[in-house]
Order: structure tokens, then C-alpha cells, then sequence
């Protein structure tokens, strides 16, 4: 017998976190809808590197304007994600409840 993997249930309405910043809104996938790898990433060593990344790579307009983002606020915005996705850094994705 083979296990087939179910198809994610992630639709656009349910699986992201939507942010300000100035005039821009942006959206973030949540936490259990994150690959493996990127609840890897998130779960390691350098995971405010990883959550730069998740947020906007550097050059994309969400990217650079999370770069202009002091770190209170920068912090703020990690923390409302993490409530929204019911989760903490550092925890993966899988294991979100």
C-alpha cells in the first residue's frame, strides 16, 4: 500500500496573515500552510533571517518595506503573525495546533 499525500486545504481566503505598512498591504502565508522548509528555516539558528525572508525577499516592494521597519516594530508585526498562526519561532509549523 502507498500513502498518497492529501492535497493542502490552504485557500486564499484562509491561509494568510495580511499586514500594513504605510499605505501598502501585504500578505504572509501562516504557519501551517509554510513548507517544511521554510518552518525549517524558521525554527533555526537564524530564524529572524528566515522571517525577513517569509515576509519579502530584499528588492520586492513587501521585502524592502519590512528592511525599513525598526525593530520594535519589526517585532510587533512577528508577534500579531504568530497570533494569527497560533504559534511561537521557534516551534514548527507542523507542529502548530
Amino acid at each position: 500500500m502507498t500513502f498518497e499525500v492529501p492535497v493542502s486545504r490552504a485557500s486564499v481566503d484562509q491561509d494568510v496573515f495580511k499586514y500594513k505598512i504605510g499605505e501598502d498591504t501585504f500578505t504572509v502565508k501562516k504557519a501551517k500552510f509554510l513548507s517544511v522548509g521554510q518552518a525549517e528555516a524558521l525554527s533555526g539558528a537564524d530564524s529572524v533571517s528566515a522571517a525577513l525572508n517569509l515576509f519579502g525577499l530584499p528588492g520586492t516592494k513587501a521585502g524592502d518595506a519590512v528592511r525599513s521597519l525598526d525593530q520594535e516594530q519589526f517585532s510587533a508585526l512577528i508577534d500579531a503573525w504568530q497570533e494569527d498562526s497560533k504559534i511561537a519561532l521557534g516551534e514548527s509549523g507542523a507542529s502548530a495546533t
